[in-house]
């Protein structure tokens, strides 16, 4: 159940723009404290080449695409046909600039 909901929440984020980029995995030993000195340097050690990876990514082009497709054929018209519902989402785009002037 647990995977179905992560793959789930994959989807939606990759549908409002978003992408995945991995996750972070560090092995320690069974009963272990992980906030002990050495593991504590390994975890610091990885999180940093796991944020630098993270900083580097850029979406791949065919998310980009897609994104853009969902979010102006799909999501646009929708949220403009019910501006009062979705004001908030409207003023963010017009901030982002993802619309001109919220017509």
């Amino acid at each position: 159940m647990a995977f179905k909901v992560l793959k789930i929440m994959k989807e939606m984020a990759s549908y409002a723009g978003g992408y995945n980029v991995k996750s972070m995995g560090i092995k320690i030993p069974f009963n272990k404290d992980p906030l002990d000195k050495i593991l504590k340097c390994k975890i610091e050690k990885s999180a940093k080449i796991f944020f630098d990876k993270v900083q580097k990514n850029k979406p791949p082009l065919f998310s980009i695409i897609f994104s853009k497709i969902v979010v102006n054929i799909f999501l646009k018209p929708y949220v403009i046909k019910n501006r009062e519902q979705y004001q908030v989402i409207l003023n963010n785009w017009l901030e982002k600039g993802i619309i001109k002037d919220g017509k």
